[in-house]
Formats: C-alpha cells, structure tokens, sequence
C-alpha cells in the first residue's frame, strides 16, 4: 500500500545563459545617392555569380522614382537575365528617372540568347535628373538571396 504524495519541494535557480553563437553575413546592402540639381549619373556594384532583389527609391513632395530587379548574374560579360521596372512621378517632374540597366534581359516564358556587349554585368547605373532645386537623395539597395 502507498501512502499520500508529500508537498513537492521549492524549484531550484536557474541555470546560466549558453555563449551566443557568431552572426552570419548580411545578405542585404543599402545605401544612397545625393543628387546635386540636374541630370546625374549614379550606380552600385554587386558581387558576381549571385542572385539578387534590388530597388532604388526616392520620394519628394512631387518627385518620386522607384526601380526594382530580381536578377542573376554569372560573368562581367554576359547579360544579368531577371526582370527590372522603372517609373517617376510624371505629374510632379521633380525627379525624373532617365535611364535605367542596359545588362538586364529577361521575357517572361523565354529562353534568352540574346548577348550583351558588358564588362561590367555587376554595375547598375541610373540616371536621375533632379528638378527640385534643392540637393535630394534617393535610396538603393539589395538583398543577395544566395550565399554561394
């Protein structure tokens, strides 16, 4: 025969935290542009042999651009295949996006074979004219999705 359960004793301290383990790389890059008034030139230079999502943004009361890409790349002389959009706030014209990649080609539901004569696959240049009078700064970024 077992007799009752007695009261269950207080619990004990907790034990010490384990050593925290090494951050990984950030996957992500971002940074700006400081646009003097006019037509300006401005880009970001990527690691080769990766895949990335990647944007620029600037918004002003009246000026707004914005890109975004999703795109690989291989070697410096041959085409970034992915897809890329651009657009400015026509209305307004207070920044205007005048160019945008040449390297990136990409039709969806394709097989492209079409080269691109590049040294420079991993450069992305912009053109961006600045019509508010005033220095501005538009924002760019990317997010490698591979580590390799």
């Amino acid at each position: 025969m077992i007799g009752p359960q007695g009261i269950q004793g207080l619990t004990g301290p907790q034990g010490i935290q384990g050593f925290t383990g090494p951050t990984g790389p950030s996957m992500l890059t971002t940074g700006s542009w400081t646009l003097n008034t006019g037509a300006n030139n401005v880009s970001f230079t990527t690691e080769l042999n990766s895949t990335y999502v990647m944007w620029i943004r600037g918004n002003i009361p009246n000026g707004i651009v914005i890109w975004n890409a999703t795109l690989s790349i291989s070697n410096n002389n041959v085409p970034a295949i992915g897809t890329h959009y651009g657009w400015y706030y026509t209305d307004g014209n207070l920044l205007q996006l005048t160019s945008i990649p040449n390297q990136i080609l990409g039709t969806n539901g394709s097989i492209i074979t079409t080269t691109v004569s590049t040294t420079t696959a991993n450069v992305f240049n912009f053109g961006i004219t600045n019509n508010s009078g005033s220095i501005q700064t538009v924002y760019y970024g990317y997010f490698k999705v591979n580590s390799l």
